[in-house]
């Protein structure tokens, strides 16, 4: 990363106890571990209103507050689309779900012309079948997709489905972004009375919009690995030696204890991370 780059760090909470820890741990990650990345401007994003004490504690650690209208109350993934209407200067935007662990200095991802992200750990065709998913793109008179990728949890060969709970987006496609992932969440609702079997898995809403705006706009995107979104509530492959990945950002699905902590994964590396990370919170 340059050292003249400005990054915009953001994520979405509901105005509840749980999602306030869960922002609280994120972004005391970040001050503490974040490296070239701890002084980043953060935003939390918070869903109609916040409790003045949540306030407070994220004003203290430098984390402004936003407060935003739900997108789609029945698909509340898709409110990490009002991050994209956040009205300040930087060169690049960091869209993070809320039960997110900031590791280490990832700074050294930040120089891509691309869209970065994270392949899913599941295989997208499990979701549903292969005759679906074309017939989905064939519904919006899209191409479908010519690179595929291997899963991390079963090292299937998939479409790419990428998780949305990391992103890393250059400016120069914020505003693209904003406006046709939203066409294609709002299209994608309204024709789900004539796709059921993808109707079924409308709780992935925002992320197969979201590969349906891929291919809508071309936008060049490049797949994250692992160690940047190290999900530690499914298996992963021997293949990829996770005892030995060592993570910058660990996507603890909320697994967190009733004292805060961050559970222990199955791998050593990243339970080493895990115990460094506990002893601040």
């Amino acid at each position: 990363m340059k050292t003249n780059t400005n990054v915009l760090i953001a994520c979405v909470a509901e105005n509840n106890e749980e999602h306030y820890i869960k922002c609280k741990i994120l972004f005391k990650s970040l001050r503490r571990f974040g490296g070239c990345l701890a002084k980043s401007a953060a935003v939390v994003c918070f869903v109609n209103s916040i409790r003045p004490e949540y306030q407070k504690a994220f004003q203290e650690m430098d984390v402004e507050v936003e407060i935003i209208k739900p997108f789609n109350t029945q698909y509340p993934h898709t409110n990490n689309l009002r991050i994209f209407e956040i009205q300040k200067k930087y060169d690049y935007l960091i869209v993070l779900d809320n039960d997110i662990v900031i590791a280490r200095d990832f700074s050294s991802y930040i120089s891509s012309s691309h869209v970065l992200a994270k392949i899913d750990y599941h295989d997208y065709l499990s979701l549903f079948s292969l005759e679906d998913y074309m017939q989905l793109f064939k519904y919006f008179n899209l191409e479908m997709p010519s690179k595929t990728y291997n899963t991390e949890s079963h090292d299937k060969l998939t479409y790419p489905h990428y998780n949305v709970g990391v992103m890393i987006i250059p400016k120069i496609y914020v505003d693209i972004i904003r406006k046709e992932w939203a066409n294609c969440i709002n299209d994608l609702i309204r024709v789900y009375p004539k796709l059921k079997t993808i109707e079924k898995q409308s709780y992935y809403t925002d992320e197969i919009a979201f590969s349906l705006m891929l291919q809508k706009t071309k936008i060049p995107i490049e797949p994250l690995p692992i160690s940047m979104n190290f999900q530690t509530a499914y298996p992963i492959h021997p293949y990829y030696n996770p005892d030995e990945i060592d993570p910058y950002i660990i996507h603890h699905h909320d697994r967190i204890d009733k004292q805060g902590k961050l559970l222990l994964s199955n791998y050593k590396k990243a339970n080493e991370v895990i115990l460094k990370i506990n002893e601040i919170l």
